[in-house]
């Protein structure tokens, strides 16, 4: 779902602060995803698709346009956001691999820093 959403970002957006946000956080979440997909390979561990089917939802968001789209976006992936720190917070607790623990701490420290960056969009977007 994420996915889907920043790519929404990157296509639909109006502020270029948006779009550019929007395709950090693609090419960040790519990165995990990747390294996530390469370490439980290396584990042997069964690969299920983490993002879901990347359908989103956008019977409100297809009604608006410009800066009232670029809000809602924004507001969406700060949720979207806050859900996915907590699931790696979660994580951190019973992750015992070294590697493990690594890949979720440097994640986090990438997931938080996005966090700031969408709350503070969402400020210059004046919401």
């Amino acid at each position: 779902k994420e996915t889907a959403w920043l790519q929404a970002g990157v296509e639909k957006g109006t502020s270029s602060a948006l779009t550019g946000l929007a395709s950090k956080m693609l090419r960040d979440h790519q990165k995990v995803d990747k390294a996530f997909r390469n370490y439980m390979t290396k584990k042997n561990l069964i690969i299920t698709d983490i993002d879901g089917t990347g359908e989103v939802n956008f019977l409100n968001v297809k009604r608006r346009k410009g800066p009232a789209w670029d809000r809602e976006w924004t507001t969406e992936m700060i949720s979207n956001q806050r859900k996915t720190i907590e699931m790696f917070e979660d994580a951190q607790g019973f992750a015992s691999d070294p590697d493990l623990k690594t890949m979720v701490n440097s994640a986090l420290t990438g997931l938080r820093s996005n966090l700031e960056s969408l709350i503070k969009l969402k400020g210059d977007l004046g919401e």
